[in-house]
């Protein structure tokens, strides 16, 4: 978290890059993002199932 909000920050606030690399890293920094978030979904979605067998089995 620490470096996505150092490169966020040097991207968009404290710069002197060139706007095309900004603009293309910025636009990677997007795509990563919606990957990460993609990837929370998934593993959200096996800690869900891995409870509910859990309560199955307890039950």
């Amino acid at each position: 978290m620490d470096m996505w909000a150092s490169l966020e920050h040097k991207l968009r606030y404290k710069t002197d890059i060139n706007q095309e690399l900004v603009d293309q890293y910025g636009s990677n920094l997007q795509e990563y993002s919606d990957e990460l978030e993609e990837i929370e979904t998934k593993m959200q979605k096996i800690y869900q199932h891995l409870n509910e067998d859990s309560e199955i089995k307890r039950a």
